[in-house]
């Protein structure tokens, strides 16, 4: 559906935008239906405005985030924009914080051994230790640290 604004005298500025067929209406004091495709063609200064397209990705995630930008005109024609505003330092933190646990669980779950031990049942992990003391130090500090960033994105989870 296109959208519609009020382009000013000069035509450089729009006065209101959206700009709907109610509020037309209402500044021309009309009570008939129309399309408001047919009235930006009488009426000169009731201009479309192209819609934005998909939010586009902020060119650097850690610092940015994209918002709706000003209605610009470009060529002769009005169209919506996206613009990138910079986060908080406390949103660049929790940001980062964010990437350091989707790359732990990324490693993880790249780890053969925390997979496979995920995977046993209390007994076969009693007896994996049982059969394996050496190696079970080792593995179940691994284990142990994967546990930690699992109880951390739960807890953020509950937030």
């Amino acid at each position: 559906m296109a959208k519609y604004g009020l382009e000013n005298e000069a035509g450089d500025a729009l006065e209101q935008y959206p700009y709907t067929f109610k509020m037309w209406k209402d500044d021309n004091n009309i009570s008939m239906r129309e399309d408001m495709a047919l009235v930006a063609a009488e009426y000169p200064r009731v201009v479309e405005v192209t819609e934005r397209g998909p939010r586009p990705d902020p060119s650097d995630p850690a610092l940015f985030r994209v918002v709706v930008g000003p209605v610009v005109k470009e060529a002769g024609q009005w169209r919506e924009t996206w613009a990138e505003e910079a986060k908080s330092a406390e949103e660049q933190a929790e940001y980062a914080e964010q990437q350091d646990m989707k790359a732990a669980l990324e490693a993880a779950n790249l780890d053969g051994f925390l997979t496979t031990f995920y995977n046993m049942t209390p007994a076969e992990a009693k007896q994996f230790v049982q059969d394996n003391p050496g190696d079970a130090v080792l593995n179940l500090s691994r284990l142990a640290y994967a546990v930690n960033v699992l109880a951390k994105v739960v807890i953020r989870g509950s937030k």
